[in-house]
Formats: C-alpha cells, sequence, structure tokens
C-alpha cells in the first residue's frame, strides 16, 4: 500500500481558525482512508502571521532528512476534502512517474502552479532536490529582511520561491503534473480552496468555509461535529488547540472530552492534569517543577490568552500574587478572558 501523510499548517494567531474547521474534515478523510494526518500551528521560523506559509518548506525538508519515502498530500487552511469516497492513495499511485502534482497557477509558464494544494512523491529521484533547493532559497532570506517583511510579498513568499526552483531548472518539467481533471485546488471535484482574492474578505471566506464544510458533513453523514448539548466540537477543539499546541491525532478524542465534561472550567483542569501537558510546560524550562519566573508569566499570557502581556506591571502583579507556577496556570486556565476565548473561537468570531 501507498505510504501518504495528510499535512496541513497554520498560523496560531489567523488562519488557525480556518485550520480548525477544514482540519476536522480532512482528519475525517484521513480516517476513513487510513491516512495518517497531521497539522502544525505556529511559525517555523519567521516574525509575522503570514510566515507561517514558509512553514510547508520546513515540514517538508524535515520529512526528507528523516528519510521518509511516502506521498505527502499538503492542503493549506483554507482547503478542505470535498469528496470523502475519492481514492487519493490510487490517484497517487497512478502519477508515481511524477514528482509533484499541483493545479495551475496564473498564466505563467510551465512552472506557473498553486502551490495551496499539492501531492509530493518522495520516492521519486527529483524531489530530494526540489525540497533541499526550496529550503535553501528560504534560508537565503536573512533575518532582517524576513523581520522587516510585516506584509505579503514584502519578502519572495513560499510559491514565488517554488516557481523560482522549477523555473531555474529545465529538467524538473517532465517530473511535475499539472492537474487537469479538475480534482485539486479552486472549485474541484475533490479538494476545494476557498482562496484570496476575488474582493473576499477573511470574514466571508471563513463563512464560505464553514458553510460548505458543513454542507460535506451532512452529506456524508458527519452529523457529530454539528451537536449542540453541552460542550461544542470547536470549544473542545481549540481547548486542545490552545493547551497542547497542536491537533488531535485521533480525532475521536474531541467526541470522547464532549461526553466526559460539561463545562470549560472541567475540560480545562483535565488538560492541566495531562502528563503531556505537564511535559510540555515543564519543558519550556528547565527540567523539575517549572519555576514562577517573568518567562512563565509571558509564557502564559502567549499560550493560554494568545497576546502578550500589557507590559511589566502586569508581569511584575501576576508574580506577587501567585504561589507557584501551577497555581499561575490554573488562574489563567479559569479567567473570564480565556473562557470566552475559547467560546469565541470556537463560534467563529
Amino acid at each position: 500500500m501507498t505510504q501518504m501523510l495528510i499535512l496541513q499548517t497554520a498560523d496560531p494567531f489567523r488562519y488557525a481558525e480556518m485550520l480548525t474547521i477544514t482540519g476536522r474534515l480532512n482528519a475525517s478523510y484521513a480516517q476513513r482512508h487510513g491516512i495518517p494526518y497531521d497539522a502544525y500551528v505556529g511559525i517555523k521560523r519567521g516574525y509575522h502571521p503570514w510566515h507561517a506559509a514558509f512553514n510547508r518548506i520546513i515540514l517538508l525538508s524535515d520529512l526528507l532528512r528523516l528519510g521518509y519515502r511516502g506521498w505527502v498530500f499538503y492542503m493549506d487552511a483554507d482547503a478542505f476534502i470535498a469528496d470523502l469516497a475519492f481514492d487519493v492513495r490510487a490517484y497517487a499511485e497512478s502519477h508515481n512517474r511524477h514528482a509533484l502534482i499541483a493545479s495551475k497557477g496564473a498564466d505563467g509558464g510551465w512552472w506557473d502552479i498553486n502551490n495551496g494544494v499539492f501531492l509530493l512523491n518522495f520516492a521519486h529521484p527529483s524531489t530530494a532536490f526540489i525540497v533541499e533547493e526550496w529550503n535553501k532559497r528560504f534560508f537565503d532570506i536573512d533575518e532582517q529582511a524576513l523581520s522587516a517583511g510585516r506584509e505579503w510579498h514584502s519578502v519572495m513568499d513560499d510559491q514565488a520561491l517554488l516557481h523560482s526552483v522549477l523555473c531555474d531548472n529545465e529538467q524538473l518539467r517532465d517530473s511535475l503534473y499539472v492537474d487537469t481533471e479538475g480534482l485539486i485546488n479552486y472549485k474541484a471535484r475533490f479538494v476545494r480552496q476557498i482562496i484570496r482574492g476575488n474582493g473576499a474578505t477573511f470574514e466571508e471566506r471563513l463563512a464560505i468555509i464553514r458553510s460548505e464544510v458543513q454542507a460535506v458533513e451532512m452529506a456524508f453523514g458527519l452529523t457529530g461535529a454539528s451537536r449542540q448539548d453541552g460542550l461544542s466540537a470547536d470549544a473542545v477543539l481549540w481547548c486542545h488547540r490552545i493547551l497542547l499546541g497542536r491537533e488531535p491525532t485521533d480525532w475521536s478524542i474531541i467526541d470522547w472530552l464532549r461526553t466526559q465534561h460539561t463545562s470549560l472550567p472541567s475540560l480545562t483542569q483535565w488538560f492541566l492534569d495531562s502528563p503531556e501537558y505537564r511535559g510540555q510546560a515543564i519543558g519550556n524550562f528547565e527540567r523539575g517543577s517549572p519555576p514562577l519566573s517573568r518567562d512563565a508569566i509571558v509564557w502564559a499570557y502567549r499560550t493560554i490568552l494568545g497576546r502578550m502581556p500589557e507590559g511589566e506591571d502586569v508581569v511584575e502583579f501576576h508574580l506577587s500574587i501567585h504561589q507557584s507556577f501551577d497555581d499561575m496556570v490554573r488562574a489563567f486556565l479559569e479567567s473570564e478572558e480565556f473562557q470566552q476565548r475559547i467560546l469565541q473561537k470556537a463560534s467563529g468570531r
């Protein structure tokens, strides 16, 4: 059986909200077809939210370094699977002679593809060169330029970097397959992507994605995500994302947690007591019990509340009122701001 990994990524400030919606559906597809699903939320290298677009380059480089030899089926946070019955493994097998499958971009040359959705064959002899050169060109962007690049296109973006790799290496032309069957990207039959442009705001795109994903879930009998009793699936999912910093590897845990907890305080306490959370919190500091320090307070603000503290006086205040790291974390989790953050994220506001 063809080895495959489904991969998504997003920044934690803006597009993570989209990933909550599309990731649930894409992970359901992965589970149905026995394909591992992974999602990374964060910024691998960079300073501004849009720099998360470069995550795919580093994630692919990591897989190459680990000796991965299967296919990677990558989707941006605004892309979702519309046909849960489609056999992507069989489709990939029919293209084993190709290194890269993607849809057409604008009206450029043969190298002009959209890298918002693509399949990359790590068993193909050209793939290592593509990934290594893509990664090299990204790291050729110096830190000062990256730091100054607040706006999209202020430095060469991930797709433009890939275009340059392909354009500069004509020998890769036969390794590329451009989808002509209307299967992936845009309003395709298998994978759809609600891209930027056409005048749609982020909020409008989010509403379209939510509506279309719900339609797919209804069509394929995935009704669990729309249950209204107790905690919503999105509330549990956002709690998981914020406190553990990752997507669930087994999405059945979301429904299980909903059956075990009827309130956010109960749910957050479960995460707080989990070995993974304890190990992750301790790992951010020195081994042993994490100290109550300025760094610990800033970490709690960024991880739990999703923002920086208002100022040093606020940090000093928290240092003065909490007795320990655990006491401080528990106070943040029980705060009205955290409860509202979870509920707002879950409701799409």
